[in-house]
């Protein structure tokens, strides 16, 4: 997807795939396809239906990998780069 960002790519694990182990893998598949494509991505964006399995996951994530986690929530979305991440910061 590009916004005014770049290019973004986003991974929506399904539900009950929030562990630490399972947001690494979805991180390091967000790298690798970013690696491959001929233009970089401005963002990477694991999209979560449920919170992390281990709270301080999503912040691991980001720090390690520099990617966004970001999760819907009934009042709107949480995560730290969220409305970047969704194209509207």
């Amino acid at each position: 997807m590009r916004h005014r960002h770049g290019l973004a790519l986003y991974e929506v694990p399904g539900a009950g795939r929030t562990s630490h182990a399972g947001l690494r893998a979805g991180a390091a598949r967000l790298l690798e396809v970013d690696h491959i494509l001929p233009a970089r991505a401005g963002r990477l964006c694991p999209v979560l239906s449920e919170p992390p399995a281990e709270p301080w996951s999503a912040a691991s994530i980001r720090d390690v990998f520099t990617v966004e986690v970001i999760r819907r929530t009934p009042s709107g979305w949480e995560g730290s780069e969220a409305r970047t991440a969704l194209g509207a910061g």
